[in-house]
């Protein structure tokens, strides 16, 4: 290993440990010594310049977070990965520049994004730019993923954040909902005392949490609810 190797990895070493402990300041000031050192492969590039585009947006700095990745949109899938433009629909997102950043998660999708994230900032951005279109993208999601597709856990994630209850309420009604989505419904529902749909969400369950569980238990001590 060459002197300058062993400089480079001790940075990307103290950037990674700095960012670890949540020093994003140290981290983005040791990624930029690297970036100053030049490099010279794509590989490189797209490892320092996602990283260093991450620490600047943890510190909210979407402007120049957007700076950092953009170049890197130009450098072919592989060494790319989905996450440059995961990250940099977040930074536009950021920003407020939501069209612009629906259009960077559909792009992180097409190229094959599992992370869960993607799917719920898209959701959500959705929400926040066109409201009400977020149940037409689920319906579009129930057509071409299995229930164990990462959609659904950011789908979940964007429901419960959302101040409606629509995309909780489609969620649940298609077998989607994850047991927070759920535990809104019910709850929503015995604000408004229905029983009747509270019963027959815990009667007809197959994918029941402790805590309705509980509830069920409780709705039949009081009398409230016969036994599923």
């Amino acid at each position: 290993m060459t002197p300058t190797q062993e400089r480079m990895n001790t940075l990307w070493h103290r950037a990674m440990a700095a960012g670890k402990a949540g020093a994003w300041d140290q981290a983005e000031g040791w990624l930029r010594l690297l970036v100053h050192m030049g490099l010279d492969t794509p590989e490189l590039q797209v490892l320092v310049g996602d990283a260093l585009g991450h620490a600047l947006l943890v510190q909210a700095d979407h402007r120049r977070c957007e700076a950092v990745l953009r170049p890197l949109l130009e450098i072919p899938l592989p060494p790319r990965t989905f996450w440059v433009s995961h990250r940099l629909a977040d930074a536009l997102r950021g920003q407020r520049r939501l069209e612009e950043a629906l259009v960077l998660y559909r792009q992180c999708m097409a190229e094959g994004s599992t992370s869960h994230y993607t799917f719920q900032n898209h959701l959500e951005t959705l929400e926040m730019h066109r409201g009400g279109s977020g149940v037409a993208q689920l319906e579009q999601w129930l057509g071409a993923h299995a229930a164990a597709h990462p959609c659904w856990e950011g789908a979940n994630l964007a429901a419960c954040r959302a101040p409606d209850q629509g995309l909780i309420d489609w969620l649940v009604a298609h077998n989607r909902g994850s047991g927070a989505s759920r535990r809104r419904w019910i709850e929503r529902r015995m604000y408004r005392l229905d029983l009747a749909a509270v019963a027959t969400m815990l009667n007809d369950s197959q994918q029941s949490s402790p805590w309705e569980q509980r509830l069920q238990q409780r709705l039949v001590s009081l009398g409230v609810q016969t036994p599923g």
